[in-house]
């Protein structure tokens, strides 16, 4: 959220039977009638009445310490394997984006940003703390409106920790906001698109939060679902910021769907802190499973499931504790703020802040629940952040496999030491081939703020390296009076719904500062796991025969991708052929498949069989894998007796009665055709006859 909570730890640790035998108990205290909001009409409205721009964030912070919990040892799944390290030095790299843009700049509004945006079939959607961006899937700007321009339905215009998902089996967003830190008036703010299309109509819910408990407030939410739920989890506090607990929300589907009323199952949980719950990547499981960290210094965490299919009401139950053993434990935060380092940094506490040990997300993709969280490594006191993944089964919360995206690396400063690298933030996504992304915040001392990634092909044996897909530009240190430069505190990582194998990322990176402080932006990247090499085929032209001032439609065809501000290109060689100094005759700004609208000069002399044809591109610079033997005829064009085809004139002869023609003729390009006989020859046309001549060529 906007506001960094000191967590009290008063709950220590936990005895072994409260810690993993829970009772839950499923509860239904509202039903909520969703009020329907078209965004084009919302930002007309607010165009004519614009916000007033708060700054948020201003109140100190104390840093975040989460609870630790014990467990029985016949409930943990110990891993036996050894754990998969990515070391950037060492690994393969990842293909490079094939399309990126930025998403939201900083408006000086917000620290952190809470970096999130979703993918659908036309359209990116970035969402954040200070407003909400539509852009075509090339970055073309579509729409934008800030967060209280959005919501109809909030009470407090305190909104905040923005998450949004898009289901590609409903072909519909889900949008999450809150409303009301620190208040008996806490709300969760749900909007489900009408269609596909986010720039149309929203249906808006508001669910309670803590109703019957107003001394407790929703915080930090994560979402997932599956085919008949989308689930809605988030910690609880007290107004003094002590956590209390954990509250799920649970609503059918069908119902927001459709734009109905519905009445959500809250389910709490005494024990856990951030339960994530799965995005279930099919249409057929009838679980959600949920994990989160549950003990750093065992190297614990926990399973839970949500059963039911509708019209059941869901119940949540555990499964089991996965361990990666106390050998690989990890510590879950840094002892002091703004540790991550950055280029520019004076001292060790004005880097940046990198967060908790907190589960970032989770999905469900081919019977393996895949999760992601930060942690972070010890050495000679120097404090890194260590990217943590994990494949469990859901169904016995045994780990398959998991592993660690790390640079062991240290960096001496002079008075002080950082780590080489640091990651934070990171998010996952896993394709339909089974290949695995995960994005995350990077830091060192080398860099600005950056954005990267990493990826695994189905089949690897590890992560690639990690590629910096956006770059920070600038040293960034912004606190609004507080203690911790603030990052993140998220990022998000994604299955493109219109193919299902090609990744989406958005995450933050340091711009140039403006407006008297330094500036955040966001950065999204298309990532394909198999990139087709991209390639351009020459198709059938309309005419092999091209004359001179006269435009033609040049069609090819396209393999792979081509970028914004792409354009294919028509060139023609000289009169024998070579390519060496082109000239073009037709262009279109496209990353498509096409025609090329191209007229030949009449500059190009002296005309002939000689010469081909191709097509290039600019972004990637590729040339057609094949060209085309074209002959070009001038407009104007002197033709004589000894002229090859297409130049020498044919004459056309119709009569009636007797026609003796003999002799040699010369023809002559221009208004008249004249026959000029042999000397001593004779030619004799009755005068019923007509003679015409037809000149070869191009008809204008």
């Amino acid at each position: 959220m906007k506001t960094t909570i000191k967590l009290l730890l008063t709950l220590g640790l936990l005895s072994l039977g409260q810690a993993f035998a829970q009772n839950y108990v499923s509860v239904q205290t509202q039903t909520v009638v969703p009020a329907v909001a078209d965004f084009k009409e919302q930002v007309s409205k607010e165009i004519l009445s614009p916000p007033e721009l708060k700054i948020h964030n201003k109140r100190p912070k104390d840093k975040m310490i989460l609870p630790e919990y014990d467990a029985p040892k016949d409930n943990v799944r110990l891993f036996q394997g050894q754990p998969k390290v990515s070391l950037p030095q060492i690994a393969v790299a990842p293909p490079a984006p094939s399309v990126g843009f930025v998403g939201l700049i900083d408006n000086n509004t917000s620290i952190p940003p809470d970096v999130n945006g979703a993918v659908g079939p036309n359209h990116v959607m970035t969402t954040l703390n200070t407003e909400i961006k539509i852009q075509n899937k090339t970055g073309g700007a579509v729409s934008s409106l800030s967060n209280e321009g959005f919501w109809t339905v909030e009470e407090t215009f305190d909104i905040y920790d923005p998450k949004i998902l898009f289901d590609p089996f409903t072909q519909r967003y889900y949008f999450v906001d809150l409303d009301g830190a620190y208040s008996a008036t806490s709300n969760i703010l749900l909007a489900v698109s009408a269609t596909s299309d986010p720039t149309g109509a929203w249906h808006q819910y508001k669910i309670k939060t803590n109703t019957g408990e107003l001394g407790i407030w929703f915080d930090f939410p994560s979402m997932g679902y599956n085919k008949d739920w989308l689930v809605v989890s988030g910690n609880m506090f007290t107004m003094a910021g002590s956590f209390s607990k954990v509250k799920l929300f649970v609503i059918k589907k069908s119902d927001i769907l459709a734009g109905l009323s519905t009445t959500p199952t809250e389910i709490s949980v005494t024990s856990g802190f951030t339960i994530s719950p799965a995005v279930v990547a099919d249409n057929t499981t009838n679980t959600v499973p949920l994990i989160c960290t549950w003990s750093s210094s065992s190297g614990l965490y926990k399973v839970f499931k949500i059963s039911g299919v509708p019209p059941a009401v869901p119940t949540l139950s555990d499964v089991g504790l996965p361990s990666v053993g106390s050998g690989n434990s990890w510590s879950g935060y840094t002892p002091n703020y703004n540790q991550a380092p950055q280029l520019g940094m004076t001292s060790a506490t004005n880097g940046m802040d990198d967060g908790d040990h907190r589960m970032s997300n989770a999905v469900l993709k081919g019977g393996k629940l895949w999760a992601v969280h930060n942690t972070w490594s010890i050495s000679s006191g120097v404090y890194r952040g260590v990217v943590r993944w994990l494949s469990i089964n859901p169904t016995t919360a045994a780990i398959n496999e998991w592993g660690k995206i790390e640079d062991t690396g240290i960096t001496n400063m002079g008075s002080y030491s950082v780590p080489t690298n640091s990651y934070s933030y990171p998010s996952i996504a896993v394709n339909n081939n089974q290949d695995v992304m995960i994005g995350f915040g990077h830091h060192s001392p080398t860099i600005y703020g950056t954005a990267s990634y990493v990826l695994r092909k189905n089949g690897d044996a590890n992560f690639s390296s990690v590629y910096q897909y956006k770059n920070g530009t600038n040293k960034y240190f912004k606190t609004y009076s507080g203690s911790a430069n603030r990052w993140g505190d998220y990022t998000m990582t994604m299955v493109d719904p219109s193919n299902g194998t090609d990744f989406w990322v958005i995450g933050e990176y340091a711009d140039a500062p403006g407006g008297g402080y330094d500036k955040w932006g966001t950065y999204w990247a298309k990532i394909q796991p198999n990139p087709v090499v991209a390639s351009i085929v020459l198709g059938t032209l309309p005419s092999s025969t091209l004359c001179a001032n006269k435009g033609y439609a040049v069609p090819f065809s396209i393999t792979g991708t081509f970028n914004a501000g792409n354009q294919f290109k028509t060139q023609i060689s000289n009169a024998s052929g070579s390519f060496s100094s082109p000239l073009q005759i037709g262009s279109l700004t496209s990353v498509s498949a096409g025609n090329i609208a191209s007229t030949v000069p009449n500059s190009v002399t002296p005309g002939g069989t000689g010469y081909k044809l191709r097509i290039v591109s600019t972004n990637p610079v590729v040339t057609s894998t094949s060209t085309a033997n074209v002959t070009i005829i001038p407009q104007n064009r002197a033709i004589g007796s000894g002229t090859t085809t297409p130049y020498e004139a044919t004459e056309k002869i119709t009569n009636s009665g007797t026609l003796n023609l003999t002799g040699t003729r010369e023809f002559k390009a221009g208004k008249s055709i004249t026959l000029t006989p042999t000397p001593g020859a004779a030619i004799t046309i009755p005068n019923t006859s007509v003679f015409t001549a037809r000149i070869v060529g191009c008809v204008y």
